[in-house]
């Protein structure tokens, strides 16, 4: 099964990767960070790979739809007052 993960690098102070991958490793979101930065090796980068687990992302969704609306970022949602 895919896994979903989040990923960043950076280098010094500028961000050379921010984004999502899915994929059934970690290896494999290492391997697709390599390749969208355009190196062999990420010696010299600070970077993080945190997994997404979809069901937890499948029930906050359900419970979003079940609430009838989405909260804005004015702070309009039910929640929000």
């Amino acid at each position: 099964m895919n896994k979903l993960y989040w990923i960043v690098c950076e280098e010094s102070d500028t961000t050379l990767f921010e984004g999502r991958h899915q994929g059934r490793t970690r290896g494999s979101a290492l391997k697709f960070l390599k390749d969208q930065i355009g190196r062999k090796s990420l010696s010299g980068v600070v970077f993080t790979i945190t997994e997404i687990p979809v069901p937890l992302i499948r029930e906050i969704v359900a419970e979003i739809l079940a609430a009838g609306s989405l909260p804005t970022a004015g702070g309009s949602g039910p929640d929000c007052g």
